[in-house]
């Protein structure tokens, strides 16, 4: 059954995906996470949401924005994140504070946000949390990330590092 999904990916990444309109991330979000609340503006839009990474953890609300140009961000407002300054080295966080989640090439406007950014703001804090019970620090990354320049290592799990090479999700 894996090898079939890892053909029909190959397969499937090799054929030209148009981009998603502005209405289809809208209508993707709303039905993949029906109680994410949805607010517009000139600048593009927001979708803020409960996450919980797994069943020992606690609930997280996040704030997704998505402008198009440039790519979603993601961040967590609520409860706040045990991260001081010197941690930046240790999490993947941008200094404005939005979770690095995806190097550059990553994601693409011809993904869905609820298939790619929402799953990996939860595959974050599972690694945040799992930092923050056992203090192991997350393995050293490129530097080459979207827009700014990041702040932090990436993650050590090589499923993680699997997923983020192949571009599964």
């Amino acid at each position: 059954m894996w090898c079939g999904f890892l053909s029909t990916h190959t397969m499937a990444s090799r054929i030209r995906r148009h981009d998603l309109t502005v209405s289809d991330q809208i209508r993707d979000m709303q039905h993949r996470y029906p109680n994410f609340q949805l607010v517009r503006s000139d600048a593009g839009m927001s979708w803020t949401g409960q996450l919980i990474p797994t069943p020992l953890s606690v609930t997280y609300t996040i704030e997704t924005t998505y402008r198009r140009h440039p790519s979603p961000q993601v961040w967590v407002r609520h409860p706040q994140l045990q991260v001081t300054k010197e941690d930046f080295k240790i999490v993947h966080i941008y200094r404005e504070g939005c979770l690095c989640l995806y190097a550059n090439e990553e994601w693409r406007p011809s993904m869905t946000l609820s298939s790619t950014i929402v799953p990996w703001a939860a595959e974050w804090l599972f690694y945040y949390e799992m930092w923050l019970a056992t203090g192991l620090a997350w393995r050293r990354g490129v530097s080459s990330f979207t827009g700014k320049e990041c702040l932090g290592l990436v993650f050590q799990n090589p499923i993680f590092r699997w997923r983020r090479h192949k571009g599964v999700f």
